[in-house]
């Protein structure tokens, strides 16, 4: 198929894609730096931004399969027209980088909680080292029945 108007729409979608994962991308980078500085504030904006431009690039990639199928070709994520594979190569790119900033930032959350956990566990006077699984799959800890300390 030759590059032409009837590519166009599909075009924009993927150039739309780009910048939606683009900016996504940054938000996963300021959220990161939200995390780290234990700004909740600045957390809880960036997660309504990520939120909100999760959701227009479900509503692009609805679009891109709709054009994908309007041209005769196979809308899986797999397939591209190929006049336009080096543009689906760079929102893929954008994409796997999203995914491994949200990845560091899903592992410095379970940090954070893992931290409170212990904490609270050693106000609490519980040995988070001897943490058991209940049957509901949540974890009980044991109570220490030692002194936590004397005044």
């Amino acid at each position: 198929m030759s590059q032409g108007a009837p590519l166009q729409p599909l075009r924009d979608v993927l150039e739309e894609l780009l910048d939606c994962s683009t900016r996504l991308q940054e938000i996963l980078l300021a959220e990161r730096e939200a995390l780290t500085q234990h700004n909740l504030n600045t957390l809880n904006a960036h997660t309504e931004a990520k939120k909100d431009l999760l959701i227009h690039l479900e509503a692009l990639e609805i679009r891109r399969r709709a054009q994908m199928n309007q041209l005769g070709f196979d809308p899986s994520r797999e397939a591209i027209v190929p006049e336009l594979e080096s543009q689906w190569q760079q929102v893929l790119d954008a994409l796997r980088g999203c995914q491994e900033a949200n990845e560091v930032n899903g592992a410095i959350v379970r940090t954070h909680q893992t931290q409170t956990q212990r904490a609270l566990d050693l106000l609490a006077g519980r040995d988070s080292d001897q943490t058991l699984y209940e049957a509901s799959g949540y974890h009980a800890a044991r109570l220490n029945s030692g002194e936590i300390s004397k005044a």
